[in-house]
């Protein structure tokens, strides 16, 4: 349940390319302002994670996520109601910070429920629903487009119900236990009041932080840009449809979580 809730937030993140040609048409936005837009959550995911991560890992899974999902769709319908880019642009900073301020419940959710030598098991299967997820998201907002006549307000309202919806799912199915470890962990941490302090200094000093960190970060880089100006490059220089390009973004995306699936089980 909470892959579900966190891999829609980068469903959304990832899919907006798909309206900006639309927003671009209503609000008369730049390709620079529609590039700011675009990496907005990631500027946001870039200045502020480990500040955030670090205070809302105080915070048990269940409050975090429900109230993370709630302040989500919020940001979803301020940015479908937002009549210029300033106010779309700070819709799409607050949701971005939305996205990382949820993600330490994941890390709580696996240490609470697995044990070691299944957390990449739980890696591979949270990989795989990234796939799934923002490939079918990919597919269906160039659908949800045409429906609503070509209206990115309302496809963003819809965005803003199904966070609601996958809220309340979270509230009725989502548990959490506090095993053995996290407890041991607490009366630790009670005593040491400078522990979370040293635990991100530590992080900083191994050499394979940073090297994995600058990786991920081109790799991002590339993924976020060729998303967002994919569709309006393809619609107005090749004349291939929003659906077209939403079908080619999933098509690299989905083959290969299933590889790397099947590697990480074996």
């Amino acid at each position: 349940m909470f892959v579900i809730c966190n891999t829609s937030g980068f469903l959304i993140a990832n899919t907006i390319g798909i309206l900006l040609p639309a927003i671009s048409q209503d609000i008369g936005i730049s390709p620079m302002q529609q590039g700011m837009l675009s990496s907005a959550p990631f500027w946001a995911n870039l200045t502020l994670m480990v500040v955030v991560s670090w205070w809302t890992s105080r915070y048990p899974p269940k409050i975090l996520v429900t109230m993370t999902m709630i302040l989500g769709a919020l940001s979803l319908f301020f940015q479908g109601w937002g009549p210029s880019f300033v106010w779309l642009m700070l819709g799409r900073l607050a949701f971005g910070v939305t996205m990382i301020a949820r993600e330490p419940a994941r890390s709580l959710l696996i240490r609470q429920w697995l044990p070691q030598r299944e957390v990449n098991i739980a890696g591979g299967v949270s990989n795989l629903f990234f796939g799934v997820i923002v490939s079918g998201g990919l597919l269906l907002t160039p659908v949800l487009l045409r429906v609503y006549g070509g209206d990115w307000r309302a496809v963003m309202n819809t965005f803003g119900v199904v966070f609601i919806a996958l809220g309340v799912a979270w509230v009725i199915l989502g548990r959490e236990r506090e095993s053995e470890v996290t407890q041991s962990e607490t009366k630790v941490g009670a005593v040491e009041s400078n522990a979370e302090g040293s635990i991100v200094k530590r992080a900083f000093g191994f050499r394979e932080v940073w090297v994995a960190g600058l990786g991920f970060t081109g790799a991002l880089m590339s993924f976020a840009s060729f998303n967002s100006f994919l569709p309006t490059l393809a619609l107005e220089s090749y004349g291939i449809s929003l659906g077209g390009s939403g079908l080619i973004a999933a098509l690299y995306i989905l083959p290969g979580r299933f590889p790397e699936f099947w590697l990480v089980i074996c």
